[in-house]
Parts: C-alpha cells; structure tokens; sequence
C-alpha cells in the first residue's frame, strides 16, 4: 500500500496470473490489447443537450475502444442477455459517441469477456448495430431527463412525494411457506 499498489492474497494474486496468460492466449482479445492507452478519460459536451460527458475506457487503440469484463459465463448468448440487463449497450454507444465527438477515429467498441473460473475461457464479442443504436437511443433521452431535471432543479423519484406505495413480497417468498 506504501508503494501506492494494491495487495493480493497469494491465492489471487495465482488466480489473476492464470486469467492473464488465458487472455494472451486468445488471438484477438491479446491482439485488441497489444497497442493503446489503459485507463484513458475524455470529457465532451453533448451536442444536443449541452450536457458535459465524460468517459474512461478500459483500453483505447488508434481504432477500437476495448471494454474489459469478467463473467460467470462467457458464452455470447449469455452475454447479450447481461448486455441487456446492465446496461452494455448504452455503454457502447456513449463511449462511440464520445470518443468520435471528441474527433477520434474510433471503428468498433468490443468486449472482451473472460470467465473467472478455469479455463478462464475468454471471448470477444462486439453488439450489433441494432443494439448500438437502442443504446444511443436511451443515453439520449437520459441525457434530455438529466439536462431537463438540473434546469428546474427538480429530481423526482419513483413517484409524487405526497404518496406511499404498498408493495408485496415476490410469489416465491409465499411458496416456501407451504413447502
């Protein structure tokens, strides 16, 4: 900690070096890593909005912006279900924008996806078109909420603060009763 460095666990610190040596490799996902910047920021006004944006990528080459994650599961169909889950293709999209609003010539966002257990199977996987521009779709209309909402100075919740809600519990938890 004194050398501004994080310790490991000898146990970890064995578990990141075999994860390491699966990713090198890996053809692609060593080839997306062999030229770039780690940890690069940028900061860009939206153009529609005046909303100021900021970014850090995991991994910034001449043309390819790369997004490190590891997962329980690579396989890409799992992967496009946790895409939708959290959020991956607003990422994708914000960090294109971003980055190509600030002049880069930026061709693709990838992921690259590795298990975190042995193997440690690693997949590089990019989103489709479709799925880029949904992302686009929804960081533009958050970036209108935020712009709207700081303007006014207003920042709802989940509904009018003059109101309570009742909520139940999830039908599994009344299930178990019966068990």
């Amino acid at each position: 900690r004194a050398r501004g460095e994080t310790p490991l666990l000898v146990k970890d610190a064995l578990v990141v070096a075999e994860m390491a040596t699966a990713l090198l490799d890996h053809r692609l996902g060593s080839m997306l890593l062999a030229k770039g910047q780690p940890e690069v920021s940028a900061f860009a006004p939206d153009p529609a909005t005046g909303v100021m944006r900021r970014g850090r990528v995991d991994w910034l080459s001449r043309h390819v912006i790369t997004d490190y994650k590891t997962a329980a599961c690579a396989d890409p169909a799992a992967f496009g279900r946790s895409a939708a889950a959290y959020g991956y293709h607003m990422q994708a999209a914000w960090y294109l924008d971003l980055w190509r609003d600030l002049g880069a010539d930026v061709e693709a966002f990838a992921f690259i996806v590795q298990e975190k257990e042995p193997p440690y199977l690693v997949e590089v996987i990019e989103l489709d078109d479709e799925a880029v521009d949904l992302g686009r779709r929804r960081n533009a209309r958050a970036l209108e909420i935020y712009r709207d909402c700081r303007e006014a100075g207003l920042w709802p919740g989940y509904r009018r603060d003059d109101e309570s809600t009742v909520v139940s519990l999830p039908r599994w938890t009344y299930y178990e009763e019966t068990a």
